[in-house]
């Protein structure tokens, strides 16, 4: 569905569509620890080892788009793919996959 059809929707169907948002926006929303992992538990170290790695990526991220001439926002916009990602996730991070998923969210972000 595209801004064009808006105009043609009832206020039935716009009000079951924003619902229908927000229903999935809460699946990624941070909960009250801070943690957008809802599968599972997770220790104060892995939190304090995933949030290094997440600054990582996101300096690398940032030194790429520099380098390229993209524009910085594109940082922004991967880095919600990657913790989107993240937040389904309920095992912990491997090293090779965060690499990836840190290529891939850029990639696709561009």
């Amino acid at each position: 569905m595209g801004w064009e059809d808006i105009e043609k929707m009832t206020t039935i169907n716009l009000r079951e569509e924003l619902l229908a948002l927000l229903n999935k926006e809460h699946e990624y929303a941070l909960l009250p620890d801070g943690n957008t992992n809802r599968n599972g538990p997770s220790s104060n170290d892995d939190d304090e080892s995933f949030d290094a790695m997440r600054r990582n990526v996101c300096q690398w991220k940032y030194e790429c788009v520099d380098y390229f001439q993209f524009d910085r926002e594109v940082v922004y916009l991967s880095m919600h793919f990657f913790d989107r990602f993240w937040a389904r996730q309920t095992s912990k991070p491997s090293i090779k996959l965060s690499h990836l998923l840190a290529l891939t969210s850029l990639y696709v972000a561009c």
